[in-house]
């Protein structure tokens, strides 16, 4: 019974919170201008909570500042699975349309950024 306790406690507390954890160092390395740096932890945090969306957009911008747009807009696409409603994963992902040359998919996504507010 005490192993089941742990299990759940595990689930539930431990793993989203070390997913953050990744996440905030990711984050710190953006900041620093160091977005390839930026990557492993986020791969970490992805790891521990698949479902953390934050881990999956800023993953997005970390891609993006590195010049791997096509990746990039996964990272974000997964984000919005996560959250519909995220705002900067629209109009990130928009943007990285809009560069690729895919301008109905931008404004798609644009769109969908506009109808939130």
């Amino acid at each position: 019974m005490a192993a089941v306790l742990l299990s759940a406690f595990w689930l539930w507390a431990v793993r989203p919170g070390m997913a953050a954890y990744y996440t905030r160092a990711a984050w710190i390395e953006l900041q620093a201008g160091r977005p390839s740096e930026a990557v492993r932890p986020l791969e970490t945090a992805r790891r521990w909570d698949p479902w953390y969306g934050r881990a999956h957009f800023f993953r997005g911008e970390a891609l993006r500042l590195v010049g791997q747009t096509e990746e990039a807009i996964r990272a974000y696409a997964e984000a919005l699975r996560h959250h519909p409603n995220d705002f900067a994963a629209l109009n990130s992902m928009g943007f990285l349309h809009r560069q690729a040359g895919r301008a109905m998919e931008a404004l798609e996504m644009y769109e969908k950024a506009l109808a939130m507010k």
